[in-house]
């Protein structure tokens, strides 16, 4: 064979191979193992219920009990006490293509009775309080692909000259962001709806919230939702596990 005909196979060959390592490297950037999540799991990661050293992004809430002086402002006889509505943010984003959103100030929620135009015009609320969460995904090999915290605050005990315990402050925010490459990750909060958990003389305020998310690959896509209730007298239930 000649020494031309031998470089020519010898090209051919090494192209050849070059194909075959390429589409190799392919497969494994590719694989639906890796880029397939297989399970997913939401925690209580803290309980900071009881916190007084909870700050709020606009502005300290540790001194939020002297506001009786504003809650000769509002007219009780305007009040539709047992009726509750919210005067802030119903849905907000907090994770956009996997990166958290930065805000100078977060998006709140409330629950207050019905005629008073601000939180501010009432007294009587406690310090805030705090409950962080954490989903964690993990793809089918068992490798953590996305790691998600985020922390639910909120200020209850609001009432007007002795009546009623409302909600106010009510916020969802990232505390914590891991997210594999490959992965994209989406999350955000909405409040559902806003009543009257006690009674026409004695009401107390409740908050539904939903925390939603949704993780995607080239492989597939996971979309869930975590849902919330706080009431205007401090409690927190987790409805999605029912604690």
């Amino acid at each position: 064979m000649s020494l031309s005909k031998r470089l020519v196979g010898a090209v051919v060959l090494f192209g050849m191979s070059l194909v075959l390592n390429a589409k190799s490297v392919g497969a494994t950037e590719a694989d639906p193992l890796d880029l397939t999540i297989g399970k997913v799991t939401v925690t209580e990661v803290s309980d900071e219920s009881s916190s007084s050293e909870l700050r709020f992004s606009d502005r300290s809430l540790n001194s939020v009990s002297g506001l009786s002086e504003v809650a000769a402002e509002v007219d009780a006889l305007q009040v539709v006490f047992d009726k509750v509505v919210n005067l802030g943010q119903k849905v907000w984003n907090l994770v956009e293509a996997g990166k958290p959103v930065v805000r100078t100030q977060w998006a709140t929620a409330n629950a207050l009775p019905e005629g008073v135009q601000s939180w501010r015009q009432m007294s009587g609320w406690e310090n805030p309080r705090a409950r962080v969460y954490r989903v964690h995904f993990e793809n089918l090999y068992g490798v953590t692909v996305a790691d998600f915290s985020f922390r639910v605050t909120y200020l209850a005990g609001g009432n007007i000259n002795g009546v009623g315990q409302y909600l106010s402050r009510v916020s969802v925010e990232p505390a914590n962001l891991l997210v594999r490459w490959g992965y994209n990750f989406e999350a955000s909060a909405e409040v559902a709806d806003v009543v009257n958990v006690g009674s026409a003389q004695s009401p107390v305020a409740g908050m539904e919230l939903l925390v939603k998310w949704k993780v995607s690959t080239v492989m597939n896509q996971i979309e869930s939702t975590a849902s919330y209730f706080v009431r205007g007298d401090g409690e927190m239930v987790d409805l999605t596990s029912g604690n």
